[in-house]
């Protein structure tokens, strides 16, 4: 492979993304950064870049084959030639050095040392019958998990379109918070102290019980989340949840944090409940207000992405520690 710094670059943006490395991608592009992808199109801008590479939730694992790829670099342009090898959250897997899925070319301009220009040229198929599914998903995998000495902590960020008023009225007023829960509030008293009953899944017997730990008006509702155990599923006993809501320049920001005793687990799964809650929240603040249900083939699939995401950094991490350079082969 042609040794230069931009190529490092290159390589070390395909690690981050594969995560055989901890690392901020963003950083390694201009602001307004071009991309190009198959069923995606042109677009400019980091918040492209993020949009573009979202079909990733679709895959238990993905690998760029780095040390195999041919490189072409003139001046401030670099192109790369290579292939992947994977398997989709459906079971399905490809090896692009055996099979037409899984090869790939990608054009890479650069300024300032940063890249400015990404075009990728693939099969966006993978495979015939998997045509339908390559259309990227609404979200990217966006959520954390985050580790104290006593909580997994499952974290959120997003920004909507919408004033900070309307955010806040989807938080705090029982009928508008029912329509992303999923069903009915049966009491939140808006004060330090004051009750919290929600049915959750109420089709399925899950309710939530709780204390409001903190309410300030279109800032921040904290509670404890206590549910008992219903159907198969164990308690879910000593968590918390908080939402913290902003103004974000003509919009709005909400911040959820779900902390679990490590006793607790399940933050794998809980990381796609409120991935999907979210995003039916989203879709209120843009005006549609159709039912909501929770499709079990979505929260396993996204189950499976928060997981291979989870252990990914992990390895990544403990790669890092001690010093062992990952084969892509």
């Amino acid at each position: 492979m042609v040794n230069s710094q931009n190529v490092a670059t290159i390589k070390r943006f395909y690690d981050i993304a594969d995560g055989r490395i901890e690392g901020n991608p963003v950083e390694l592009f201009t602001e307004d950064v071009q991309i190009y992808a198959p069923k995606f199109g042109t677009a400019t801008g980091i918040e492209a870049m993020v949009t573009a590479g979202k079909g990733r939730v679709r895959f238990r694992h993905m690998a760029h084959h780095v040390a195999d790829f041919d490189v072409v670099e003139q001046g401030d342009r670099v192109v790369v030639e290579g292939t992947t090898e994977g398997e989709l959250v459906t079971g399905e897997t490809w090896d692009g050095r055996r099979t037409v899925p899984g090869r790939f070319c990608a054009v890479f301009d650069f300024r300032d040392g940063r890249i400015s220009r990404m075009h990728v040229y693939f099969d966006p198929d993978f495979a015939p019958e998997e045509e339908a599914a390559v259309t990227p998903v609404k979200d990217p995998v966006d959520g954390i998990i985050r580790r104290t000495s006593e909580m997994n902590e499952v974290h959120f960020e997003r920004r909507f379109n919408a004033p900070l008023t309307g955010l806040w009225r989807f938080v705090s007023e029982p009928e508008s918070l029912a329509k992303w829960m999923g069903g009915p509030i049966d009491k939140l008293e808006p004060v330090v102290g004051g009750e919290v009953v929600i049915q959750i899944a109420p089709k399925m017997g899950a309710t939530v019980y709780g204390k409001v730990l903190e309410y300030d008006p279109e800032r921040v509702l904290a509670l404890t989340w206590d549910v008992p155990a219903w159907g198969h599923t164990p308690d879910l006993i000593g968590t918390t949840m908080r939402w913290e809501v902003r103004a974000d320049g003509d919009g709005s920001r909400i911040a959820l944090t779900h902390a679990l005793p490590f006793s607790v687990g399940r933050e794998h799964l809980l990381s796609a409940a409120w991935h999907l809650h979210l995003d039916q929240l989203g879709e209120l603040l843009a005006g549609n207000d159709d039912h909501y249900t929770i499709q079990q083939n979505e929260i396993y699939a996204l189950v499976l992405a928060y997981l291979d995401k989870d252990q990914g950094t992990k390895r990544a991490y403990y790669e890092h520690l001690l010093g062992i350079e990952k084969s892509s082969t």
